[in-house]
């Protein structure tokens, strides 16, 4: 059996996340032998105030805060979340 737990930020769309649980079982059954049946894929998104980036609170660290408005919400502009 595999679980995989992945922590990111907030903001993916519903596909971008089945597209990531197809593509880390995928890998998993590949490299690790596990089978598809019992693979089990964690998505945890935490919000960027309980993050800390490199020794940095996340909401401090400038390339965090230009992805993120200033109440936390993720920034949807794709010229500013790439």
């Amino acid at each position: 059996m595999a679980i995989i737990t992945v922590q990111l930020y907030p903001g993916r769309s519903v596909q971008q996340k089945r597209d990531l649980v197809r593509a880390l079982t995928d890998a998993v059954v590949a490299h690790a032998g596990a089978t598809r049946e019992r693979c089990y894929v964690v998505l945890q998104e935490v919000p960027p105030e309980n993050w800390g980036v490199l020794g940095t609170y996340a909401l401090d660290d400038e390339a965090t805060t230009r992805r993120w408005a200033p109440d936390g919400t993720p920034v949807t502009d794709e010229r500013s979340n790439p």
